[in-house]
């Protein structure tokens, strides 16, 4: 009977930081379809492939079922894959905060016009604690997603994104903790587009979108609807985004 081959553990995750794995049949049958269950948040596999990739969100150990189908029939193993912490946690993170009233955001509890500066080098993880509010008081929202964007602004292209995160707290207090990667070749070729002896960065504009569930009225079904802040301004310092 065809069989998965592949490690039963894979420990070496770490928090937020990218990672790939690659499971295989021991005898090389081809796979229509690979499924998983028990995934850490944060990480996906692909159906047609089987590979499993992202970055995840979570710390913890997870029991993995895989599934892999073919014409030959289908196959599991079981799994273990363990994250580890990186320590990365609100105290660390910028603030964010968005009105979903007027879908204005500020860094920190106050609007500001400078906008938000990474600090940080290539390879790095920015952590985003975003909060939502309604003028000045906390709201709960049920989130089912939760991305962001950077776009230079000329010409206007997608220099970063990221969709990974993870819930902390509960009710109106609760936030959402967003890593951003700080690692493409598109942000490298941005950096290379503003080097001169004396500009040190370049401003990039944000957007964060995010999908909550509704209740309108205690008798109708909830609905899922996509909201989209206003845009802001992100500063990325070339030196410390590691191009010198």
């Amino acid at each position: 009977m065809p069989a998965i081959h592949t490690a039963t553990s894979v420990l070496s995750m770490k928090q937020w930081r990218g990672f790939s794995y690659q499971p295989a049949m021991a005898g090389g049958e081809t796979v229509t379809n690979w499924s998983a269950t028990g995934l850490p948040p944060g990480m996906v596999i692909s159906p047609s492939s089987g590979l499993i990739s992202g970055n995840p969100a979570l710390p913890g150990v997870y029991k993995v079922r895989l599934k892999a189908i073919g014409s030959w029939g289908s196959a599991t193993l079981d799994i273990v894959m363990g994250v580890e912490s990186t320590a990365i946690s609100n105290s660390a993170a910028i603030e964010i905060t968005i009105d979903v009233a007027t879908k204005e955001v500020a860094a920190g509890p106050k609007k500001q016009d400078s906008g938000v500066v990474f600090n940080c080098k290539s390879g790095d993880v920015v952590a985003l604690s975003v909060r939502f509010v309604k003028g000045a008081n906390p709201v709960s929202l049920d989130v089912s997603k939760l991305a962001i964007w950077i776009k230079e602004i000329e010409p206007d292209a997608v220099i970063l994104s990221s969709a990974t995160w993870v819930k902390v707290g509960s009710g109106a207090g609760a936030s959402y903790l967003l890593s951003l990667p700080v690692s493409s070749a598109s942000l490298q070729d941005a950096l290379s587009n503003h080097e001169s002896n004396t500009v040190t960065g370049f401003a990039a504009l944000a957007e964060i979108e995010w999908i909550e569930s509704r209740v309108w009225a205690p008798s109708a079904p909830a609905q899922l609807m996509r909201q989209t802040s206003s845009t802001f301004k992100v500063g990325i310092e070339r030196s410390l985004a590691g191009v010198s």
